[in-house]
């Protein structure tokens, strides 16, 4: 299938006539066609040649290209959005609204599940996004218990999350039956994400990982991708500048995605298992505004701002946050 490849950095003054379109039109609205249809590729891929429309000059082509910004290892990414099927509770972050009105480039920043069930087609996939990072937000035996899958090209991180008071571990899927039918959900969920957010190693990481100059891909996940992940997409965003609404709305995205590993986990379970067990795993396995919230509010409790907080917990100085925007917003 013929894919649309959209040139996001262009010169406004320049023009660029497309014979197909039968009129001169400004590089901004250039679309460059490829018999590539489903994958991101690079800018060095991008030009090749279509059988139903008469032959470009590469040259020319390519020279468009490298003025409009795009770097040889930089992906410029096709129009579809990249999903996994194999993967649950995978989405990304590219089109949310950030700093400035700028969106977020898309097929760059995602959060997930984790990567242990990941398929050949879907590796495949990751496999062609340059300079891809992986962080993985799980416990260290939680990694070894059910390892992600090697994607090709990729460097990964394991980089636990877990606040160090364990009476409130996110390891959610590995409480006993009986300790969840006696857990007051909501109360457990609010003190996680009252200490998530501070004096975490795995947020330094973050950072780190997004300000590198090489790293052109993020996918960040844990388990099942709603409370570490949550927070560390949440910080994501807020670096980028995006609103707290884009944020919880971006957070309450995860409801109604989890229904695979949550059978999954149940039917390790005793067949005499308690309703109110099952409903507080239910619980468990969801997102609520009300927790995100909480993770918000302490925050602003314990700093003047979030740039503060940010500044003196993660050390991003405004100066870094720029940058961080420059490089994974849109110009």
């Amino acid at each position: 299938m013929m894919a649309k490849i959209f040139a996001r950095k262009f010169n406004k003054s320049s023009y660029f006539c497309l014979e197909s379109w039968r009129k001169p039109c400004r590089v901004s609205e250039v679309k460059i066609l490829t018999l590539e249809s489903s994958t991101p590729i690079q800018a060095m891929m991008l030009i090749s040649f279509c059988s139903d429309k008469p032959p470009y000059d590469v040259t020319l082509a390519l020279t468009l290209l490298l003025s409009m910004g795009c770097g040889l290892g930089e992906n410029v990414f096709m129009s579809q959005h990249i999903i996994l099927e194999s993967i649950a509770n995978f989405r990304q972050l590219g089109g949310l609204i950030a700093a400035n009105g700028r969106k977020i480039r898309a097929n760059c920043l995602f959060r997930c599940s984790a990567l242990d069930r990941l398929n050949e087609p879907d590796t495949q996939q990751l496999a062609q996004l340059a300079g891809v990072t992986i962080l993985d937000y799980r416990d260290i035996h939680e990694a070894q218990a059910k390892p992600d899958r090697i994607v090709a090209g990729g460097d990964y991180l394991n980089v636990p999350a877990n606040p160090p008071d364990l009476a409130v571990d996110a390891k959610v899927v590995e409480f006993l039956p009986q300790a969840i039918e006696a857990l007051d959900v909501d109360r457990f969920m609010t003190q996680l994400y009252q200490q998530l957010p501070f004096n975490n190693p795995a947020w330094h990481q973050l950072i780190a990982t997004l300000s590198h100059p090489e790293t052109n891909t993020v996918i960040q996940h844990c388990a099942v991708g709603k409370d570490r992940t949550g927070i560390g997409c949440a910080i994501t965003l807020l670096v980028l500048g995006c609103e707290e609404s884009v944020i919880i709305d971006d957070y309450l995205a995860t409801n109604g995605r989890l229904e695979s590993i949550g059978q999954q986990a149940l039917a390790q379970w005793p067949v005499a298992v308690s309703e109110k067990a099952q409903a507080n795993f239910r619980q468990l396995l969801s997102v609520d505004k009300a927790w995100l919230v909480a993770a918000f509010t302490e925050i602003k409790q314990r700093y003047v701002s979030i740039d503060q907080w940010l500044e003196q917990e993660y050390g991003v100085t405004a100066q870094q946050r720029q940058t961080i925007q420059d490089k994974w917003l849109e110009a």
